[in-house]
């Protein structure tokens, strides 16, 4: 499963035993994205797992991740949560880890910035134009903002015109977001799934509606254009 949405507020702990170490919030907003970074160090492979109870929640390796590190990045409704981390070596048992992170509640603010320059505040964003926008800005490309304009003119573009035409239904606009969308080189597409992915898992949310389906490309749209 893909699906996905961010956050960089909260307070982060950091737990490494031998070579490994594992950076996560200890708490994180609800309806967030969040982080998780895996330093491999001499470890062959580190293997993590994340869970609510007894149920495993699906994650996404964000694209971008460098050598020895890797990032990951998942969402879920507000509850507790358990971040496992197993390093292997050959002819070892995996060494094991384990931090435990909630979702929703009061999170304390992060730490004040400096004097100085930094960057603008976050837009006021709600819904799915703000999943569309954190999960944007997970993205690590050097051409982010003019790949951001790209999708989101495909997205105006399909609301735009199903509203336009009353006979057009959620399921043409499905059919003509593909056709608009086949025109982006994959290059760029491949760096994107992890958009992608948030994006698709929460149309499957929606009922399958036209009037919702405008809505939804629109405020997609919406958070792909504040991307900076």
């Amino acid at each position: 499963m893909k699906w996905l949405m961010f956050v960089a507020l909260g307070l982060f702990s950091a737990f490494a035993f031998a070579d490994v170490k594992v950076e996560c919030p200890e708490k994180a907003p609800e309806h967030s994205l969040i982080f998780i970074v895996v330093e491999q160090g001499d470890f062959d492979t580190v293997d993590l797992e994340i869970w609510r109870g007894d149920s495993e929640v699906p994650y996404e390796q964000v694209t971008g991740s460098t050598e020895g590190q890797r990032r990951f990045v998942f969402t879920g409704p507000p509850g507790a949560y358990t971040v496992r981390a197993f390093g292997w070596k050959p002819g070892s048992k995996p060494e094991k880890y384990k931090s435990e992170l909630a979702i929703g509640g009061t999170v304390p603010p992060g730490p004040q910035p400096g004097p100085g320059p930094g960057p603008g505040p976050a837009p006021d964003l709600e819904g799915l134009a703000k999943i569309s926008y954190d999960a944007a800005m997970a993205v690590f490309s050097i051409g982010r903002e003019a790949e951001a304009k790209q999708f989101a003119n495909a997205y105006r573009s399909v609301s735009s015109r199903a509203a336009a035409l009353p006979g057009m239904t959620a399921r043409d606009m499905t059919n003509e977001i593909r056709k608009q969308l086949s025109s982006i080189d994959n290059r760029t597409k491949e760096t994107w799934e992890f958009w992608a992915a948030a994006i698709t898992a929460e149309l499957g949310k929606i009922p399958d509606d036209r009037d919702a389906y405008i809505r939804a490309y629109r405020e997609i749209a919406t958070g792909l254009e504040a991307v900076k």
